[in-house]
């Protein structure tokens, strides 16, 4: 690496949040004995955005089923999991052009949901589903298919009794709030994660779509 490429990233990284650098310090230490963590856990309440121009974009949203394992597994090298999903009875939205699956998002109507990064188990409301794992591949991001899942699962949703979604966004990631916020979500909670070996720690506080 470069003296100047070094220079670069360091000033980038500088640039970040204090907890983000703090966070990046820790994860460097052998062994990581100490990690902490903040994400947000967001709500829409069924107030999806009057669709835009550039949401009208390019192919289309159909539910997954166990016969796109292979296809999905091409995404992202998570076959035993998307397995178990299925067989739980999760919904798997799949986004397609020209035929070819090209992202998805899960959404589980479970009475609760571990996030299995730092072992958070959160209660999901009987009138709720949790949207998680989202991914769409690099080329045709920003093409309106976001938009267009969510679209299908307020439409399956108005047959299932329920009437909200929730989602989870590591606290830094602006894109990915960017994009729930143009969904209509709204931040409902943050969540501060610590762990120290092998305890762990998490304080929850309520903040009502505002973001400091």
């Amino acid at each position: 690496m470069s003296s100047e490429s070094f220079r670069v990233r360091l000033k980038r990284f500088l640039k970040q949040p204090f907890f983000l650098i703090l966070q990046g310090l820790l994860y460097r230490i052998p062994f990581q004995p100490v990690e902490i963590a903040l994400f947000y856990l967001l709500y829409n309440d069924g107030l999806l955005p009057r669709r835009r121009a550039q949401d009208h974009g390019i192919g289309e949203v159909r539910e997954g089923k166990p016969e796109d394992i292979e296809t999905l597994t091409r995404i992202e090298n998570k076959e035993e999991t998307f397995l178990k999903r299925f067989k739980t009875g999760e919904i798997c939205l799949v986004t397609l052009v020209n035929e070819k699956v090209v992202g998805y998002e899960w959404f589980s109507m479970a009475p609760g949901h571990l996030e299995e990064r730092y072992r958070y188990y959160f209660q999901i409301p009987s009138d709720t589903v949790y949207g998680y794992d989202a991914f769409i591949l690099p080329d045709y991001r920003k093409k309106g298919l976001y938009y267009k899942i969510h679209e299908r699962i307020w439409t399956l949703l108005k047959g299932l009794n329920k009437r909200r979604v929730m989602s989870m966004i590591d606290y830094g990631n602006a894109p990915s709030m960017g994009a729930h916020r143009n969904l209509g979500f709204y931040p409902k909670k943050i969540i501060f994660y610590f762990r120290f070996l092998g305890f762990r720690f998490f304080k929850e506080k309520e903040i009502n779509g505002q973001i400091n």
